[in-house]
């Protein structure tokens, strides 16, 4: 295992060969990827440097935003049938969970990765389920992952696509908490030569759990028309460009610009994706105008699901516990109901074609998905896995 020293930047400032706008191959297949090399970038986040065979480079080459999903098996947990105290649905070991790359060296065929590892602590005695599987496993041992189709892309250089949405931009605002940095790191990537503007806030809780910051500071010396921010929960030393503090609408008013033609992007977890919103809605930020003002909608909503789910079911009786979950199944019938609703009276109020997910006979009525909230609302919204619901929160 390397350390931070041993991060070659140089190969995250060569601009990805693969493009833009491609029309991604996702099928239902498990795909072979080997891991040849690990670089320690954090404390607690780790590069993954995975090889891929050249009869499945259509597979792994994809463009902005693209994620796969890594299948591995979680280890034995300290109390059974709990895990970090919760219970433990029984899925024969196997856990999934969605990464997405930042980088690919189409030359080398090689995908790079930046995971935070989730080790075991006091107040999660079990740590990560799949990171501490993907913490333990050697060069040269292989990884099953299997494709994500993404709702995002990017189409030219001042247009980005959201579902169905297409929204046009001169300024790209960009706001990330923690992991949440990883889908811009290729955006950073590509827009590095490009005459458009973007201002991005970074946020983490020390200086020492900012990722990839010698990478994004060298993007912002080649790009003047980078500007970064780094903001931290607890400044315990001075560092170049980081101030102490907590997103704000009073941050996003100074460092984010607001125009007609700026667009601003968020991604981190649940609780640093509902306050940004929460902001940008209140200063009138543009934010995929048409997907998000029926997402927003949503999101409220699937909160009195979360609100009940949060509660741990060990609590009380199991008459409770069954009640409540109950209460949440009816939720989630209401809420598959509603959001397409939304959905469409948003499209006729902007007076917009927006496709819907909610036709007859789909599997896939009244999906919404938003960044790293994507699992979770999916989850509450998606009939027929209520009993998987107990996922809501941000899954390590």
């Amino acid at each position: 295992m390397g350390s931070p020293s041993d991060l070659d930047l140089e190969i995250y400032l060569k601009k990805e060969k693969i493009g833009i706008n491609l029309k991604n191959i996702v099928d239902e297949y498990i795909y072979d990827l080997e891991l040849v090399k690990k670089v320690k970038t954090s404390p607690t986040s780790f590069l993954f440097i995975f090889e891929y065979t050249e009869d499945i480079a259509n597979i792994v080459e994809v463009d902005i935003f693209s994620a796969f999903v890594f299948i591995g098996t979680h280890q034995k947990p300290t109390l059974p049938g709990l895990w970090n105290n919760k219970p433990l649905e029984d899925q024969g070991g196997l856990v999934r969970r969605k990464y997405a790359p930042i980088y690919i060296d189409i030359d080398n065929r090689q995908i790079h990765f930046l995971i935070r590892i989730y080790h075991q602590t006091e107040l999660y005695p079990d740590g990560g389920k799949l990171t501490r599987y993907l913490d333990d496993i050697l060069i040269t041992e292989q990884v099953n992952i299997t494709g994500w189709r993404s709702k995002h892309k990017v189409i030219n250089n001042n247009l980005i696509k959201s579902l169905a949405t297409k929204v046009e931009f001169e300024t790209l605002n960009l706001a990330a908490g923690g992991t949440g940095i990883t889908p811009f790191v290729r955006l950073l990537n590509y827009y590095q030569d490009i005459p458009v503007d973007i201002n991005l806030v970074y946020c983490n809780r020390s200086v020492e759990e900012i990722m990839l910051k010698q990478l994004i500071d060298k993007f912002a010396d080649i790009n003047k028309r980078l500007k970064v921010t780094y903001l931290v929960s607890k400044k315990e030393r001075e560092c170049q460009g980081v101030i102490e503090g907590r997103i704000s609408e009073e941050i996003v008013e100074a460092k984010l610009v607001n125009t007609e033609r700026a667009l601003c992007l968020f991604c981190g977890p649940p609780g640093f994706n509902d306050l940004m919103f929460e902001i940008l809605q209140n200063l009138n930020h543009k934010m995929n105008n048409h997907l998000n003002r029926f997402v927003a909608k949503a999101i409220v909503l699937s909160k009195l699901v979360k609100l009940r789910l949060a509660q741990p079911l060990l609590k009380g009786s199991l008459e409770d516990s069954n009640r409540s979950m109950s209460a949440s199944v009816k939720a989630v019938g209401f809420l598959s109901k509603i959001v397409p609703i939304l959905k469409m009276s948003q499209a006729w109020a902007n007076k917009s074609v927006v496709s819907s997910t909610a036709t007859m006979g789909s599997k896939k009525t009244g999906s919404v998905r938003l960044h790293n909230r994507e699992d979770q609302v999916w989850r509450v919204l998606r009939p027929g896995r209520e009993r998987e619901t107990k996922h809501l929160r941000w899954r390590k």
